[in-house]
């Protein structure tokens, strides 16, 4: 009756190991089912704008939907932490906010890179320094001037971005600080148009519009070598302002424990991707984004330098 009774519980184990294995998914059928990719700002915004574009290309590369999904609140760490709480079965994913290893560094922001699983590095969007076209600041000298000399001064930027970086590069260079406005992420350029504002650190991509319709005058921009759409318009770098703080730079992660093989297989796709649609690399170029695909080691370690670079800033500046 006993050994009976051990071969029943047995068996139903066996059934239970088998029905358990049956509805799990392994690494080679993956995927089976829409990705959904969480988005931390809103709507419009540089995160949205080259996640779309990228997501919308990458559907045919692992051959299902790539839905997009924004989970918007406290400087990206609401939709990240969206994410991190996520089944780690590579169905969902995030957009890592650029903001994240300086708002980290600040101590606003406690999730960190090893937090997540990397999947893969994407693009970067630099950042510019914008004065209204009837300013008479003309060139990165002028602003350098004001800013030294001029307590009424008044530098905008939207501190829970990148832009914040660029206020401390400023500062570190001139040794003094700057009068900061912080406004508001919606209404940042609107500030500068009215006057309340006298100029205006932002994405390139988000000034542009402005640049092109001759409201705005983009008196430098922060990035290796002058960009393309801006050929006249010269670099903080030329001026020999460190820039290493201002570089956005934005990739995809899976919530922590993610099958290896999922996060290979992502990260291989997102690389064919870039290597062979050139006209999604034209559409995020149109919108002033730099195509910099690295795989998931690289963009790790990538991310890994920049959270030691702005930890080692904010150190040193107290």
């Amino acid at each position: 009756m006993k050994s009976k009774k051990v071969l029943c519980i047995t068996l139903a184990l066996v059934m239970l190991f088998a029905l358990s294995a049956c509805g799990s998914e392994s690494a080679s059928e993956y995927p089976s089912d829409d990705i959904e990719l969480i988005i931390p700002f809103s709507a419009g915004g540089v995160t949205d704008l080259g996640a779309r574009i990228v997501a919308m290309y990458l559907a045919d590369y692992v051959g299902v939907n790539v839905n997009c999904l924004n989970i918007t609140g406290a400087s990206g760490a609401v939709g990240m932490q969206e994410c991190m709480n996520r089944d780690p079965d590579g169905y969902s994913l995030v957009i890592q906010a650029s903001s994240m290893p300086l708002h980290h560094a600040l101590g606003t922001f406690d999730l960190s890179y090893d937090d997540f699983e990397c999947v893969a590095g994407l693009f970067t969007n630099p950042q510019c320094i914008c004065v209204r076209a009837d300013s008479d600041i003309q060139d990165i000298d002028d602003l350098i001037e004001e800013l030294k000399n001029n307590p009424d001064f008044r530098y905008g930027a939207f501190t829970n971005s990148i832009a914040l970086g660029v206020v401390l590069a400023l500062e570190d260079y001139m040794g003094s600080e700057v009068h900061l406005v912080d406004v508001a992420e919606e209404s940042k350029t609107t500030e500068l148009l009215a006057g309340r504002v006298d100029c205006l650190s932002d994405f390139v991509s988000s000034a542009m519009p402005y640049i092109e319709s001759g409201d705005f005058r983009c008196i430098g921009v922060f990035a290796e070598e002058r960009l393309e759409e801006l050929p006249d318009v010269p670099t903080f770098q030329e001026m020999g302002i460190d820039y290493a703080l201002t570089i956005p730079y934005f990739g995809i992660m899976a919530p922590k424990g993610t099958d290896p093989e999922i996060i290979s297989f992502l990260s291989d796709k997102i690389g064919e991707c870039f290597a062979n649609e050139p006209e999604m690399v034209a559409e995020l170029a149109e919108l002033s984004y730099v195509a910099d695909y690295k795989p998931s080691e690289e963009y790790y370690e990538t991310l890994k330098s920049s959270f030691d670079d702005f930890e080692a800033f904010v150190n040193a500046a107290g």
